[in-house]
């Protein structure tokens, strides 16, 4: 595909249409050939049909990641439909927000700090002949921002783990020392009842991911696939990410501050298979689950 045909496809939220509009005039004028739907879509004809074919006929994936983005369904089908087509993908930063899983490890041109300084880059990324080349020099010239891998995070919490374990240890041994030689209290001997068999300890309850179904015949299924934990815990997640089998044309389905909704994703189909889920915490934690569907009425 040559210079003049390459198609540059432009996935934002409806909530940063003025930015998406005005980014998208200005790369026209600077001579990028893109497509985005509220200037490219011909009257009469279907807006689903024209998005998709001008997905599969880019051969670069423009998206422009803001807290509305990242939490937008079609955004993250898009994105994952070209992730999977193997587009060349072009992430622009609008405004500061917490990147899902599978763009954190990809280089953005920022436009929070400079809209002028971003454009400029954009342009010479777009006008490149050889556009992945063109993004590995951006790199080069862009530190990345460093997002602390799980391992790292896991060790940091098991060495707090084991630093308060010593400083309690160490508070409990100060006490112990101030009474050298205890006192045999007088009168009768009182032993301590032992605690009874059917007391136990409190303990909150492992994440869990579950599922329902109903059949809805012709050999089809309604199903839910969730998350079941204590309140607290749920609390404390800010998305969930369920990774659907491959024959979903969006495998990708990213479910975010829905607590109160146990962080459901409803579908339906007729076959069973293991979906991989990805729980991301507010603190920044990343816990990796699977759950085999079962269907059952």
């Amino acid at each position: 595909m040559s210079k003049s045909e390459s198609i540059t496809f432009i996935s934002y939220s409806r909530t940063d249409t003025e930015f998406a509009l005005k980014l998208g005039k200005d790369l026209r004028a600077g001579g990028a050939n893109i497509w985005i739907d509220q200037l490219d879509v011909s009257p009469g004809k279907r807006w689903d049909n024209a998005v998709e074919e001008a997905l599969h006929t880019c051969d670069t994936f423009l998206i422009i990641l803001s807290t509305a983005s990242v939490s937008s369904e079609n955004v993250m089908d898009e994105f994952a439909y070209a992730l999977d087509e193997g587009k060349k993908i072009v992430p622009v930063l609008y405004n500061d927000c917490k990147l899902p899983l599978r763009l954190r490890r990809m280089q953005y041109i920022d436009f929070t700090k400079s809209y002028d300084e971003g454009l400029k880059k954009l342009n010479n990324i777009l006008s490149s002949e050889d556009k992945s080349n063109a993004i590995e020099q951006l790199e080069a010239q862009q530190p990345r921002k460093e997002v602390p891998s799980v391992k790292k995070r896991n060790f940091n919490y098991i060495f707090g783990l084991i630093l308060l374990l010593i400083i309690a240890l160490g508070i409990y041994l100060i006490f112990v020392s101030k009474d050298d030689s205890p006192v045999e209290p007088s009168g009768p001997k009182i032993t301590s009842k032992p605690p009874s068999s059917n007391t136990s300890d409190v303990k909150s309850e492992p994440l869990k991911v579950k599922n329902t179904s109903r059949y809805v015949g012709d050999n089809r299924w309604n199903w839910t696939i969730f998350i079941e934990a204590d309140p607290d815990t749920l609390q404390q997640i800010e998305c969930v990410e369920y990774v659907l089998h491959e024959t979903f044309s969006n495998p990708v389905r990213r479910v975010c501050n829905e607590p109160y909704d146990n962080f459901a994703y409803s579908t339906n189909g007729w076959g069973t298979f293991t979906v991989k889920v990805y729980i991301e915490f507010k603190d920044g934690r990343i816990e990796t689950l699977e759950h085999p569907l079962v269907f059952r009425e």
